[in-house]
């Protein structure tokens, strides 16, 4: 009763109902990198309703099968995937089932925003995926009944966390992933190796939830690591893989009087799932050994399936067998690109608003480092405050940049990770991501440089005129928010947060050393002399020092040497007398805008790209 009131309530709201339970079968599927081999020639099926567990030992490739299957191999070069998919008996001409029904695939690394709650994670997904003519009010009704199926209630309201910020368990971190995916109402649901880092409580728990979905007539494929007896009993079916090859495919229940016709039986004691996997592991620990196993495998190997009569027919809710399935439905987009902006531009302001801990952490220093400058520094007008003056204003330029950017470029790649995996699932553009994510960014970095600006502005003797600090303030603005976005543009462009981390050295060693103060135009290495140009620290060293100096006068008393009686005087010195503050401001502007151009079309040029699965070459 209470799965028919779901598939009423389904089709209620406009989305395909458990009757449309599909059944996928592959063969000869061949995955080569490089000339090596990852799968040779596998087949098999996931019958409709039924939890399908690929297994093997490490290297035995069951997660390039998922992969496979699921139209997720990573377009690389020198990779090559052939083989021919069914659904339902009729062959996919696309060569991945996402073309034909709706799939969901969850990966194994469970990456979220730290700072949203479970109902929000579900929420945001659901806003972004569900049809845009279904009402919030029943949107949220289906957020409620997966935290509710998936046993999340006791932490619904808890923020998800991260490893400085404790949120909620690997277990319930791993259904959220699943519940994510389930809000596309997916027919046929893919896990790479989903219970993997659980403890056995929480694996069995993440399985009894994909229990639940298969009862709702879900396919569901899943790649598994040794998991404990009780787990594996739990899936329908299993697929064993060795060096990418079929060892066994059939029910679960039946692999051990399959391999004991062949003359295999488990030791007293050794669970099932454990045993399977030994006998198809290659031991290389010594020559004998090596030809031992690797004999095994070859005669477990020669006879690798029960006969095909044992699968089950592919049946539907209803009991009765699948047939082709009718033409995909054209969904219509889940949101529209406003609708993305509001949301994406909520959840890149949650991240800012509750990360308390951080924005605390910053305002800190920018206090402490003005205490710390006007402890130090008392600007007077003598000969000696000249040099002063550009010694600090160096300092300011330098530390407020190095803090924008440092900050930036270590959070920016994991960001990004997250939200290639969701583009993956084309819920969204880079458009509607990016540009919230700078609005919802830039207030508070430049609340941050503007307080850095406010602390040691009058604690060290700077000029006291409004107008003076005004420009002051803004000039540090402008290099909080060209730091962030060169910040995000080496972020977009590293690989990872390590290679991001290793190019931020050299380039801030780069832009100290053309900041204006250091080497004089003139004797800059010509090939070198367009690093000013983009310099942020050289801008807002230029606009400080323009700022600060015009208008003053000097006291030539105790002089040694050539006095210098005026600022404008004293810019000469650095080439700097025939700059403006407007002139530094605008070029910090065309940074900005540079950076982030720049940062959008990396992004927009890394959308994920995924091998296609074509029909092998005649006579292979």
């Amino acid at each position: 009763m209470r799965a028919f009131r779901c598939l009423v309530a389904l089709c209620s709201c406009g989305w395909a109902c458990a009757s449309e339970s599909v059944s996928l079968e592959w063969h000869n599927v061949s995955f080569i990198v490089d000339s090596r081999k990852i799968l040779d020639s596998v087949s098999g099926q996931a019958p409709a309703g039924r939890m399908l567990a690929i297994m093997g030992p490490s290297g035995s490739g069951k997660t390039s099968l998922l992969n496979a299957l699921a139209g997720q191999v990573k377009a690389t070069k020198g990779a090559q995937l052939t083989g021919r998919l069914m659904l339902n008996g009729r062959t996919l001409g696309g060569g991945a089932a996402s073309d034909e029904t709706r799939q969901a695939y969850v990966r194994q690394e469970d990456i979220f925003y730290s700072q949203m709650t479970v109902r929000e994670t579900l929420m945001f997904s659901a806003r972004l995926r569900l049809p845009r003519d279904v009402p919030i009010a029943e949107k949220a009704a289906r957020v409620d009944s997966l935290i509710q199926k998936l046993g999340l209630i006791k932490v619904a309201d808890t923020l998800v966390g991260d490893v400085r910020r404790r949120g909620i368990s690997g277990g319930e971190r791993k259904r959220l992933s699943i519940g994510c995916e389930l809000l596309g109402d997916p027919t046929l649901l893919f896990l790479d190796e989903p219970t993997s880092g659980l403890d056995s409580f929480q694996s069995e728990k993440v399985v009894r939830a994909l229990q639940r979905l298969v009862a709702d007539g879900r396919t569901v494929v899943a790649s598994i690591h040794q998991p404990r007896g009780s787990v594996f009993q739990m899936f329908d079916d299993l697929l064993l893989l060795s060096d990418g090859k079929t060892i066994y495919h059939g029910p679960t229940a039946a692999v051990t009087k399959h391999f004991g016709r062949l003359g295999f039986t488990p030791p007293a004691g050794v669970s099932t799932s454990d045993w399977a996997v030994d006998i198809v592991s290659p031991d290389y620990d010594t020559e004998a050994s090596r030809i031992e196993s690797l004999a095994r495998i070859a005669k477990l190997s020669a006879s690798p399936a029960l006969p095909r009569a044992s699968l089950p027919t592919p049946v539907v809710a209803d009991g009765e067998p699948a047939s082709s399935p009718s033409p995909p439905r054209r969904r219509r987009s889940g949101s529209s690109p406003f609708t993305q902006f509001s949301l994406l531009f909520r959840r890149a302001w949650r991240e800012v608003a509750r990360s308390k801990g951080a924005l605390a952490i910053k305002v800190v220093q920018q206090v402490m480092v003005g205490v710390l400058y006007g402890s130090i520094y008392s600007l007077g007008l003598t000969q000696s405050s000249i040099q002063d003056r550009f010694g600090l204003l160096s300092l300011i330029s330098i530390g407020a940049g190095n803090l924008a950017i440092a900050s930036t470029i270590r959070a920016f790649p994991k960001e990004k990770t997250i939200v290639m995996a969701e583009r993956a699932k084309k819920i969204y553009g880079v458009l509607p991501y990016f540009s919230s994510k700078v609005v919802a960014e830039a207030p508070v970095s430049a609340f941050v440089s503007a307080l850095g600006g406010v602390s040691l502005y009058p604690l060290c003797g700077f000029q006291r005129k409004g107008s003076k600090f005004a420009k002051f303030v803004g000039t540090l603005v402008l290099e909080g928010l060209a730091s962030g976005a060169i910040g995000l543009f080496l972020g977009a462009v590293a690989p990872s947060t390590d290679v991001a981390l290793a190019l931020f050295p050299p380039i801030l060693v780069l832009m100290i050393i053309f900041n204006g103060f250091n080497i004089a135009e003139s004797n800059t290495p010509k090939a070198l002399r367009w690093i000013p140009k983009v310099s942020f620290l050289r801008w807002c060293s230029e606009g400080l020092a323009v700022n600060e100096f015009t208008g003053l006068r000097f006291s030539c008393a105790n002089a040694r040497g050539p006095c210098t009686e005026t600022g404008e005087q004293a810019l000469e010195r650095v080439s700097f007398h025939t700059s403006t503050v407007r002139r530094a401001a605008l070029a910090q502007t065309g940074i900005i805008a540079s950076a982030y151009a720049g940062t959008y079309a990396v992004l927009q040029r890394k959308r994920p790209h995924f091998l296609t699965m074509v029909p092998p070459s005649p006579g292979c």
